[in-house]
C-alpha cells in the first residue's frame, strides 16, 4: 500500500502528547516493517527533509530525535521500496488549496498508484477537501485512520 503523508508526522512523533507521538511511531514502523511506502513529490519531498533537518538541529541533543525519528525516517526516505518520488500530477482542484504544502502533498498522493490512495494528514483544509479529492481516487484521512486501514488488529 502506498500512501502520502503531510509533515504532521514529524510534529507528532515529536510531540509530548502519548496518543500522538505512539500514532506517529506506529505509522513510520508500520512502513518500515512491512510492504507498505510513502509517496513524495519532489516538492513535498525537499519541504519534508528540510523539516525533519530543522528539528534535528533545534533539537540535535535530544538522543530520542536524533536516534529515533531521525534514523528512522532517513532509512526510510532512502530505500525506494519504502519511498517513492514522483513528478506528481495535477488537476484543477489543486488551484483552490492556497498552501504550497498542502498542494505538494495533495500532488503526491495524486501520483500513488494504487486504487486506494490514501493522503494522511492533520490538516483541517484537507480533510475539508475531501469530496473534492475523492473523485481522483484521493482518500483524505487522520492519522488514527491511517493506522487501522494499515494494520486492522
Amino acid at each position: 500500500m502506498e500512501l502520502a503523508v503531510d509533515e504532521f508526522i514529524l510534529d507528532w512523533h515529536t510531540s509530548s502528547n502519548d496518543a500522538e507521538r505512539e500514532c506517529a511511531e506506529s505509522i513510520i514502523r508500520l512502513v518500515k516493517r512491512k510492504c507498505h511506502r510513502m509517496v513524495f513529490d519532489r516538492d513535498h519531498l525537499d519541504r519534508f527533509r528540510q523539516k525533519l533537518n530543522r528539528i534535528k538541529r533545534e533539537r540535535g541533543g535530544d538522543t530520542y530525535i536524533t536516534l529515533v525519528l531521525a534514523k528512522r525516517l532517513q532509512v526510510i526516505l532512502s530505500d525506494s521500496k519504502k519511498a517513492r518520488v514522483s513528478s506528481g500530477r495535477s488537476v484543477p482542484e489543486l488551484e483552490m488549496i492556497k498552501d504550497p504544502s498542502d498542494r505538494a502533498i495533495v500532488r503526491s498522493a495524486l501520483s500513488i498508484s494504487d486504487s486506494a490512495k490514501l493522503l494522511v494528514t492533520t490538516d483541517s483544509d484537507l480533510l475539508g477537501k475531501y469530496g473534492s479529492l475523492f473523485k481522483y481516487g484521493i482518500e483524505v484521512i487522520t492519522p488514527e485512520q491511517a493506522e487501522n486501514r494499515i494494520d486492522p488488529r
